[in-house]
């Protein structure tokens, strides 16, 4: 499956390859400096964070974007292992491997989740963290009143029925996701037609699909629930339903003092997406001065 990278074919000098000690990740590199690490969610792929590392370049940061476990190019973990704390492994061992100990990490969705368990298992390597559409998990609680308006985490929890759901139609479930999610984003067809390239691919959608019936691992339940230290900017859409938006409001109260949290008018679950210039200069203001 990677072989389109490693044989020159493809024309990105930006996308490299990497092997763990499980899997083989694909990731873009860009720029020199202090290492940023960007974390893409679903349904989308480290594309997502193309512009903004452009602007980390030009800060003077370097940035990685890998295509987390699953997510094509990158390699399916043959044992189906999509654990939490699995992923957060795969983000420490591939910093550690480029040579660096300390690191901020920026999390959109599912991003966002490895960004929150990272800063709690790996305090002396993440110095900061940035998060996007998800509050932090002490506020995040689930109600049915949250079910009733994002009920995507109890079906995608449904195994092989929602690896057909997603599939059916060509794909007509991430445009619906889109634009739930989204309301008010003018979507670029070019991205939505590359993420239903990417997930039409075999067993693409089930490997990304698989995590939301993942456990969360082994010595992460017992501390996931606990205050954050680093200094954290967590960054939302208004036009997130009222009951998440509750929880946005919380997220102050469990996050220190120096920590950030900022929403974003007329913008849904892609606030990197839908208002990339705002995300930039909150992110820049926010990075250490080099």
């Amino acid at each position: 499956m990677l072989d389109f990278i490693e044989n020159g074919s493809n024309n990105d000098p930006s996308l490299k390859t990497i092997q763990l000690e499980s899997v083989k990740l694909a990731y873009h590199d860009v720029g020199e400096g202090p290492l940023v690490v960007l974390l893409h969610g679903f349904p989308d792929t480290a594309y997502t964070w193309k512009e903004t590392q452009a602007a980390l370049k030009n800060v003077g940061y370097r940035s990685i974007a890998p295509y987390l476990r699953g997510y094509f190019p990158s390699e399916i973990p043959h044992d189906g292992d999509y654990s939490l704390t699995t992923l957060v492994s795969d983000v420490m061992e591939l910093v550690k491997k480029l040579g660096y100990k300390k690191c901020i990490l920026v999390g959109h969705d599912w991003g966002a989740m490895i960004t929150y368990a990272a800063a709690q298992l790996h305090v002396d390597t993440v110095t900061k963290i940035v998060t996007l559409a998800i509050p932090p998990p002490k506020v995040s609680h689930t109600s049915l009143r949250e079910r009733i308006v994002r009920p995507h985490n109890i079906y995608l929890g449904w195994g092989k029925v929602a690896h057909w759901w997603v599939k059916r139609k060509e794909l007509k479930a991430i445009d619906f996701f889109y634009r739930q999610w989204s309301p008010n984003w003018l979507i670029p067809i070019e991205h939505i037609k590359h993420v239903k390239h990417v997930f039409s691919l075999p067993k693409r959608t089930a490997a990304a699909i698989d995590y939301y019936s993942a456990p969360m691992g082994k010595g992460l339940e017992n501390i996931i629930n606990d205050p954050i230290t680093q200094p954290t900017l967590v960054i939302y859409g208004l036009d997130e339903p009222k009951v998440r938006l509750n929880m946005f409001s919380n997220a102050k109260s469990v996050l220190t003092n120096s920590s950030v949290v900022t929403a974003f008018e007329k913008v849904g679950h892609w606030p990197h997406r839908e208002s990339p210039s705002k995300f930039h200069q909150e992110l820049i203001k926010f990075l250490p001065d080099i």
